[in-house]
């Protein structure tokens, strides 16, 4: 207590840093405590006056001296209190006391003998070069070696039998017991335990270390073998007559115990399989003794490789296991409802396999193929293709091995396993190293798929064929017609298996290209090459196929656009088909890209009315009027064109938000009537006929009665009479009970504007309507000259006979002016 330093000088009591903690019996920790407790309460330490500086050292120390006398004062005052106020001990007590004293004292005693037995020194032990000794040496070395690993793997198989006795029957619980007391801490995601530094586990015992040392002193023999033969420039026989393969059968217990349960016993595999790499790349860094060339079997490359795929199947083995068990156990578990009604969250995934490929110090070239059994299996296949997609990331050198595989069960029967592949193909697909396979993979599979359904589909129509093919002339008609119903509905079952299996072949193989075709369009000019020659019934699947990647650019067109420009002669239906589903929502305007893209087409390769029905709304006014003609052309009478061309006139007539329609109902019934139109033939007439009978869904005309009046009002008008005018009058007149005082004031404004001069097909239709509305168009002769009257009569002789009646029925004066008709009628 005399050498502790002086307070401050300073006078601040608080500045100076706190003493050292001590054990309750320490004088100083008290007086430390007691200081504390005193700046707590407020009390004020008397200050010292500041030193000196002519005080001399003698003084300060006489200073320091009375300081620590009072301290020790004040400490034997406490420690008397203290001895009063504790009870004394007995006598029990006091002996049991002593007697732990004792035996603390022995223990002691044994520790410091121990410890001035290691610190002896003993002799250094080196061992001679290989290249320093003689041949015998060498060889007498090698054999001992051998001895004591033959020797030591007896005893090490002695104490695996012995722990395998255990464990099987009356030391199951105890195991279980000890393993339950590994903590969480010790333990990673995948069941593998933490490695102390000195390569073993943290629950490691003799076996294990028993047999590390078998192996190193196996791996210490293929070291010296090699080395040996670098000194004498030969080879030693290593074949399965040595006493190598003896050695070799040695360590065949410890893989065994490994493979039996990887999980526990991972660790201890890994840092076997680390001791055998470091002896590959001492022996043979160059990898130059692989194991598919002759001699080399009990090479220490060969042992490696053979320990790490037993090690690999049986860790994968462990982790399906795993899986397998968890999905029964969260699937008995969601059948259950939750107490609190909140669901299970998913099981993590097994990542024993992982850590195996990340930290075994080399893969050989074929072992990722062991992971294929996961794959196979649905419910471990999420395992095997996400153990991949890390896998590839964390260890390059394996990355193209495991996208072999991915690539192989990327056309895989179950949707799940393929997708998941796909996905992760996908998802490394931009790496310009791997793209051009990755691309290859994905053609071979669409031909092989389009081929396998193309063979289907003939199979079905060979088996169809021989069906009809089989005729019994013995049979009555009755007999004959129950027959060929039977066959009709046979073919129909035979038809929909066959497209059933044509749709599932297609979408397995082509999964894959339609996915890397949302990063690269071009990939899709492969499906218009094998749809060009494909079937019919293929063509169809084809097209099922391609909806849903279509359907996911339809806000980005752009994206298709260059590909569809480029499609192959014979694939039209299926760029027909990619641009009806861009334009399916007719309540969104196409792009005008897509409009411009789909014109040029049209215009350079002589395409029909069918590619532009569903971009005219995205047109301009110009351009919808100049592409009516080719929509009106694809009429033909049947019921689908039909379909097209209401739909054309639908979106044409229709307003979108920011933008009126393109043509009002009466613009769009006047186009028709243009020359353009009219040149169609009967096609224009039927444009006409399908754009009367249009209908809204509650049964109301599309197009009202005024929107007719107004047009044939305007055509009326024009400076070229249209020869269908009439005869949309006409419809408007029968169909929509039209008043037949509208068709006549058209012909009464046909009449002033001389229709006897125009074109013969209008004055043709002109003769027809005045027949038609009669007797409400004979009131019209009167301002018909004669000359352009007889030429009526001549065009249609059953109007003569109605003009003369209602002639003769004239007042006198009035017939004065017709008297050549009535004339001609007394001769006739």
């Amino acid at each position: 207590m005399a050498d502790q330093p002086a307070p401050g000088a300073d006078g601040d009591f608080g500045a100076a840093p706190p003493p050292p903690p001590g054990r309750p019996d320490d004088k100083e920790a008290r007086i430390s405590a007691s200081s504390r407790a005193r700046l707590a309460s407020g009390q004020k330490r008397s200050v010292r006056a500041p030193r000196d500086d002519t005080d001399t050292d003698e003084e300060q120390q006489m200073r320091m001296l009375e300081e620590n006398a009072k301290r020790v004062r004040l400490d034997d005052s406490t420690d008397v209190h203290n001895k009063k106020t504790q009870p004394s001990m007995s006598e029990e007590e006091r002996r049991q006391l002593v007697e732990k004293q004792q035996k603390a004292a022995a223990v002691d005693k044994e520790m410091e003998a121990e410890m001035k037995a290691a610190l002896i020194s003993v002799p250094q032990f080196n061992l001679p070069a290989v290249d320093k000794m003689t041949p015998e040496a060498r060889a007498k070395q090698v054999e001992d070696a051998i001895v004591r690993v033959i020797s030591g793997s007896q005893m090490l198989q002695k104490f695996i039998q012995h722990k395998r006795l255990l464990t099987s029957t009356a030391g199951a619980d105890r195991n279980n017991a000890q393993r339950s007391r590994v903590t969480s801490a010790e333990v990673t995601t995948g069941g593998a335990r933490h490695v102390l530094a000195n390569g073993l586990t943290t629950n490691s015992g003799v076996l294990e270390d028993g047999m590390i040392m078998l192996v190193r002193l196996v791996i210490n023999c293929y070291i010296m073998v090699v080395e040996s033969s670098r000194a004498e420039d030969k080879q030693i026989s290593m074949d399965a007559a040595s006493k190598w393969n003896e050695m070799h059968a040695c360590v065949e217990e410890i893989l065994k115990d490994i493979v039996d349960a990887p999980r526990e016993r991972y660790n201890l595999a890994l840092t076997l399989l680390y001791e055998m790499w470091m002896a590959v790349v001492i022996t043979d860094p160059d990898l130059a003794n692989t194991p598919d060339k002759p001699k080399c079997e009990f090479t220490v490359l060969a042992l490696y490789m053979r320990w790490c795929e037993c090690i690999f199947e049986a860790i994968v083995s462990e982790s399906m296991d795993t899986t397998s068990n968890r999905a029964v156990a969260q699937n008995t578990s969601s059948a259950e409802t939750p107490a609190n009604g909140v669901p299970q969250p998913p099981q993590e995934l097994d990542s024993l396999i992982l850590d195996f490929i990340k930290e075994a110090p080399y893969i050989p070239p074929g072992l990722l193929s062991k992971i294929e059994p996961c794959l196979k299996n649905p419910v471990t296949a999420t395992l095997g293709f996400a153990t991949l997609d890390q896998a590839i990331e964390l260890r390059p050198p394996i990355f193209q091995a495991g996208l072999t595989i991915l690539l192989t069960y990327s056309v895989h029967p179950d949707r799940a396993t393929r997708i998941g592949c796909i996905r992760t193909v996908k998802k490394h697909y931009s790496m310009s190293v791997i793209m051009e396979k990755i691309e290859k993979s994905a053609v071979t599979s669409l031909q092989f798929g389009v081929n396998a359904a193309i063979a289907h589909s003939k199979d079905v129509e060979e088996k169809i064929t021989r069906l009809f093919s089989q005729v019994n002339d013995t049979q009555d008609q009755q007999q004959a017609d129950s027959d060929l119903a039977a066959k009709k509905a046979e073919v129909l079952a035979l038809r929909k298996r066959a497209d059933q299996v044509i749709d599932g072949t297609l979408v397995s193989h082509s999964e894959l290209l339609l996915a890397l075709s949302t990063k690269n369009t071009d990939l899709l000019l492969h499906v218009f090459d094998v749809y060009k020659n494909a079937p019919s019934a293929v063509q169809i699947a084809i097209r099922r196929m391609i909806t849903p990647l279509v359907k996911s650019m339809v806000n980005t067109p752009g994206k298709i656009i260059p590909v569809l420009i480029k499609f192959p002669q014979g694939a039209e239906t299926l760029a027909l088909r990619i641009i009806f589903l861009l334009c399916a929502d007719s309540s969104r305007v196409p792009s005008r890209e897509l409009v411009m893209s789909v014109l040029s087409m049209c215009a350079t390769r002589n395409l029909d009315g069918n590619f532009i029905v569903f971009i005219v709304n995205g047109m301009e006014r110009t351009e919808a009027v100049n592409s009516l003609p080719m929509i009106v052309k694809l009429l033909n009478g049947t019921e689908g064109p039909r379909t097209l061309v209401r739909e054309s006139f639908t979106r044409l007539t229709t307003s979108y938000v920011g933008r009126p329609s393109i043509l009002s109902p009466t613009e769009l019934l006047m186009t028709l009537h243009s020359d353009a139109v009219t040149n169609t033939g009967n096609c224009a007439m039927e444009a006409i006929t399908v754009y009367e009978a249009m209908r809204k869904p509650d049964g109301s005309p599309m197009y009202t009665t005024p929107v007719f009046e107004a047009a044939l009002k305007l055509l009326v008008d024009q400076e070229d009479i249209s020869p269908l005018m009439l005869q949309t009058a006409d419809i408007y007149h029968r169909r929509r009970n039209g008043p037949t005082g509208t068709v006549v004031k058209l012909l009464h404004r046909l009449i002033e504007r001389k229709v006897w001069d125009m074109a013969d097909s209008v004055f043709e239709t002109f003769v027809k309507s005045f027949w038609a509305m009669q007797p409400g168009t004979l009131a019209l002769i009167k301002l018909i000259p004669a000359d352009a009257l007889k030429r009526i009569i001549d065009r249609d002789q059953r109007l003569g006979d109605s003009i003369k009646e209602y002639v003769s029925k004239m007042p006198e004066k009035s017939r004065k002016t017709y008297k050549w008709l009535l004339e001609d009628s007394k001769e006739s």
